[in-house]
């Protein structure tokens, strides 16, 4: 059951990348067009949608600790088919009333956004739970998956935006998404959590202690990046001088890479601790940032793509793996429920400080500052004690 219950998990999660920005910008043109919205005003939308989620997690986290799962799923998946279902019927009628569409449609997304960010709330609290020795290939195995579904649904939903309009689009993800309720009703959490002994037990923390408040920050800062630069990496490119095709290709590359890190990297630090994961998570990220900084020079193309693939590998195993092997088992939910409010948050936030770089000075400036806070963060490394539990994979 627990396997049953963790590919179900990572299956949901992937599969809502339709509420992702990848997959709306195919339709973004028809939707500008059909509700006489800008696509300032829908963008808008959907960064205060990712706030919302960012407020709302912690507290779906503690209610993830309290209630059966599949009561818990069934609420998730029911509110996103029943979102989509309203966006396909109801949007069009509201398209003469500007104001009110942009309303419905930032409510929409807010529902979306959250119920996203809880899917992997739930992935993440279930593998930490319910494996202790081979918690790390779980990890691997379900993000090799949730890769491989993000990988084909841009191209997906492109094809789709050149056959169907995009009120058909919403209803048959919507009716098609509501038959997971159905599977939904065997999902369970693990039987036999992977439960420390007591002398781990008591190495554990269960509070919110300046380590829980670093790595928030670390999680928060770095998606607060990612956003900002995914968001303009073609104007970036125009401003560095270097072909954009040639950098977007290179996520090929980048892709590939982070999958292999993520299988070998948790044998690799199972005996090394969670200090030793964060240490080489904020230098690749340093290199990363590098890398991108100096693009336009030889050498740094290939910098960026090895320091973002190790980047990524690591970023993707993180809060399965490093935030269970530190904090108290029972409250693991609001754990991971409050470290996804941190990644949602920068994610909301980064977009608009790159543009506001750009505005006032130039995006190598914003970069400039970011490389200051990459370089300053791996001294919060001094603040994560190695304890003989330090990571269990």
């Amino acid at each position: 059951m627990n396997w049953f219950t963790v590919i179900f998990a990572t299956l949901i999660e992937g599969l809502s990348a339709f509420g992702r920005s990848s997959a709306i910008s195919p339709f973004l043109g028809a939707l500008c067009q059909d509700l006489s919205l800008s696509k300032v005003h829908i963008s808008g939308a959907y960064s205060l949608g990712y706030l919302a989620a960012g407020l709302v997690l912690p507290f779906l986290g503690r209610i993830y600790d309290r209630v059966p799962l599949r009561y818990f799923l069934q609420g998730l998946i029911g509110l996103f088919g029943v979102i989509w279902l309203s966006f396909g019927w109801g949007l069009s009628a509201l398209a003469s009333h500007p104001f009110g569409c942009w309303i419905g449609l930032m409510l929409g997304f807010i529902g979306i956004r959250i119920c996203i960010q809880a899917y992997g709330v739930v992935r993440s609290a279930l593998i930490a739970s319910g494996w202790n020795h081979c918690r790390g290939l779980v990890t691997a195995c379900s993000v090799l998956i949730i890769a491989l579904i993000a990988s084909v649904y841009p191209y997906f939903c492109y094809q789709a935006s050149q056959q169907v309009t995009w009120q058909s689009a919403c209803l048959l993800f919507g009716g098609l998404w509501l038959l997971f309720l159905i599977p939904a009703r065997w999902a369970a959490k693990p039987m036999t959590p992977s439960v420390p002994s007591k002398r781990f037990q008591a190495s554990r923390i269960g509070t919110k202690g300046i380590l829980f408040y670093s790595i928030l920050f670390i999680l928060g800062f770095k998606h607060f990046q990612e956003s900002g630069i995914a968001f303009h990496l073609v104007s970036m490119c125009k401003e560095f001088g270097v072909d954009a095709r040639l950098v977007s290709a290179s996520f090929i590359s980048i892709t590939v890479l982070s999958i292999g890190v993520s299988f070998i990297a948790p044998p690799l630090f199972r005996h090394l601790g969670a200090r030793f994961i964060l240490l080489v998570f904020l230098l690749s990220d340093l290199g990363m940032l590098y890398g991108l900084h100096c693009i336009s020079k030889q050498g740094m193309l290939t910098l960026f793509i090895v320091c973002s693939g190790i980047y990524w590998g690591i970023h993707a195993i993180l809060t399965p793996l490093v935030i269970p092997s530190l904090f108290n088992e029972k409250k693991l939910g609001a754990f991971q429920g409050t470290a996804y409010a941190a990644m949602s948050l920068g994610s909301a936030l980064g977009p608009f400080y790159f543009a506001w770089m750009k505005e006032l000075y130039s995006y190598q400036m914003g970069l400039k500052l970011c490389l200051l806070i990459a370089f300053l963060m791996p001294l919060m490394g001094l603040f994560i004690k190695p304890t003989s539990s330090s990571l269990e994979v």
